[in-house]
C-alpha cells in the first residue's frame, strides 16, 4: 500500500499542472510544487496555516468555499499571479472510507495561450479596420453615384452600379460576420452588451423595415409580414444585436419563400417567458440538415440557396447572441412547405 501511494505522489509530482487536495478545512491532504509555484505559495506556509489564510486571491477563496458547501458544482475560474494566467479547476472528490469533504484544485499555466489570444485580436481587429475604412468610403462613392441621372438613364451602367453596391454591401456583412465570430469565440462579445428594456415588437417592426429595404422591392416586402400578439411585451436585451437577430431570420423567410406568399410573426407571452415564432411558406429545411443549421458556415444546398449568395454564419452568431440575453433559438421545418424559427426569451421584470 505506502508503494503504491509513493507511486501516485511520483506520478502527481511529475505532471505538467499544478494539483492540490484539501480538507472540508481547507488544510493540504496533498499536492505538488507546480501548484505551489503556480500560486506563489510554499509547502511550508501551508503545513502551518490553513489553504485559506496562505492564498490571497479572492476569487479563489469564494470558489473553494461555494464547491466545499456544494452551493454550486465544480467551477473553472482564470486568476492573475503577476505575469501568469492561470486557469484553475475546483471540485468535490469522493474518497471512500476517508471522513469529511476532499476538495480537488486543478491549475494550469494559460499565460502562453491568453499571448496568442492577444496576438490573434491584434491581428483580427487591424485587418477589419484596414478593410473597412475603403469599403466604406467605396459603398459612399457608389451611392453618390446611384443618385446621378446619367447613370439612372443608362440601363447597363446602372446595372453594374447596382452589383458593385450589392457586392460591396455583402462584403462589410462578411466582415461583420467574421468580427462577430471571433468575438464570440473568445467570449468579447458578451462584454460588448449593453442591456435595456424596451418593447420587443419595436425590435421586430424596425427589423422587417430595414431588410426588406436592404433586399428591395424584387425580393421583400413590408406588406408580406404580419405582426401579432403581445407586441408590446418588454425584454432586457441589446435592441441593436436584437435587431440584427430578427433581421437575419427575417431575411432568410424572404430570401427563402416564394415571392410575396406571407411571412407570421407572432409573441405570445407564458410564464415570464416571451415565445416568438417567425413562419414562411418557404421551401424548408430537409431532415437530414436540421442537425447542422446553427453550426459554423452551413448552408443547405438546393436550388433556392445558390440563387443568394451567404456565409453560413448568420445562425451561428444569432443563437450565441440570444443565449448571451437568456434566450433560446429553435428551428422546426417541413420540407417543401415551409420553416418557423422560435425564439424563447426571459420577460423583463
Amino acid at each position: 500500500m505506502d508503494n503504491k501511494n509513493e507511486f501516485c505522489e511520483q506520478v502527481i509530482e511529475a505532471l505538467p499542472v499544478g494539483i492540490l487536495l484539501l480538507d472540508e478545512k481547507l488544510a493540504l491532504k496533498m499536492g505538488n510544487n507546480k501548484a505551489f509555484d503556480l500560486l506563489g505559495i510554499s509547502v511550508e506556509d501551508l503545513l502551518v496555516d490553513s489553504f485559506d489564510s496562505v492564498v490571497t486571491d479572492d476569487e479563489l477563496k469564494v470558489t473553494l468555499f461555494q464547491v466545499l458547501q456544494e452551493c454550486k458544482d465544480a467551477q473553472e475560474i482564470f486568476i492573475q499571479k503577476e505575469e501568469r494566467s492561470i486557469k484553475c479547476h475546483v471540485s468535490l472528490v469522493p474518497f471512500e472510507g476517508e471522513p469529511g469533504k476532499t476538495v480537488l484544485v486543478f491549475l494550469e499555466d494559460i499565460t502562453r495561450y491568453k499571448q496568442l489570444d492577444s496576438i490573434k485580436f491584434d491581428f483580427i481587429n487591424s485587418i477589419l479596420h484596414r478593410l473597412r475604412s475603403p469599403l466604406s468610403t467605396l459603398k459612399t462613392s457608389l451611392s453618390i453615384v446611384k443618385t446621378n441621372e446619367a447613370v439612372k438613364s443608362d440601363d447597363d451602367l446602372s446595372e453594374v452600379i447596382d452589383i458593385s453596391y450589392h457586392e460591396a454591401n455583402r462584403i462589410n456583412n462578411f466582415l461583420a460576420d467574421i468580427r462577430n465570430l471571433f468575438y464570440i469565440d473568445t467570449g468579447l462579445s458578451e462584454k460588448e452588451l449593453f442591456f435595456e428594456v424596451f418593447e420587443i415588437g419595436k425590435a421586430i417592426k424596425r427589423a422587417v423595415e430595414m431588410t426588406a429595404k436592404s433586399l428591395g422591392e424584387k425580393f421583400a416586402s413590408v406588406d408580406q409580414v404580419t405582426i401579432s400578439g403581445d407586441i408590446t411585451a418588454q425584454v432586457n436585451g441589446d435592441f441593436d444585436k436584437m435587431k440584427h437577430i430578427f433581421s437575419v431570420l427575417i431575411k432568410n423567410a424572404f430570401q427563402f419563400s416564394p415571392k410575396k406568399t406571407p411571412i407570421e410573426i407572432s409573441v405570445v407571452k407564458e410564464n415570464k417567458q416571451l415565445k416568438i415564432t417567425i413562419k414562411d411558406q418557404g421551401v424548408g429545411i430537409a431532415p437530414e440538415s436540421m442537425k447542422y443549421l446553427f453550426t459554423k458556415f452551413f448552408r443547405e444546398d438546393n436550388e433556392v440557396t445558390r440563387e443568394h449568395v451567404g456565409n453560413g454564419l448568420g445562425l451561428f452568431v444569432i443563437r450565441a447572441f440570444l443565449e448571451y440575453m437568456h434566450g433560446t433559438l429553435y428551428c422546426e421545418s417541413v420540407y417543401g412547405e415551409g420553416t418557423t424559427m422560435l425564439i424563447n426569451l426571459p420577460e423583463a421584470e
